[in-house]
């Protein structure tokens, strides 16, 4: 089968006229291949893989941050609620330890929170504390309580 024995392809039924062709070739557009300027510098693949690489490196050095600094977190975490639960019976000192605690959770939480979203953009809304619905002690405390069971919290 030769190619003259191939019958060209229907034009497609549109109501619009097709252009006609010009007597002078459009020149490509700047930066592409064959145009005045050369080959394209990176392409959109090339610039996505280097993106990518560019963030699976800052999740590792973010993770090897964390591996240090969260060492001491944990040490910290752990110091205060052990001095809080032990200390409790000698003057209610160790109310204050456990707020103490409570208020590094709170800090820790929030670190975490805006470290994800600062390396993955997930479009998370930022974490708030929860308002008092009861002035005085009573309130206050009842706010903190409220905190400590809260989800994203």
């Amino acid at each position: 089968m030769t190619t003259a024995s191939i019958p060209a392809p229907l034009p497609a039924a549109t109501s619009e006229a097709a252009p006609a062709p010009s007597a002078t070739p459009i020149p490509p557009a700047v930066g592409t291949d064959g145009g005045p300027a050369g080959p394209a510098t990176t392409s959109p693949s090339t610039r996505s893989r280097r993106g990518r690489t560019a963030r699976a490196l800052g999740a590792l050095a973010q993770l090897a941050a964390v591996g240090v600094v969260g060492s001491v977190i944990f040490g910290v975490l752990a110091t205060l609620l052990s001095l809080g639960i032990s200390l409790v019976l000698l003057f209610g000192i160790g109310l204050l330890f456990l707020l103490a605690f409570v208020y590094a959770l709170y800090a820790t939480a929030w670190l975490e929170y805006e470290r994800v979203e600062g390396l993955y953009r997930y479009g998370l809304p930022a974490l708030r504390g929860r308002r008092r619905d009861r002035p005085g002690f009573a309130g206050w405390l009842r706010s903190v309580w409220d905190q400590f069971t809260d989800g994203p919290m």
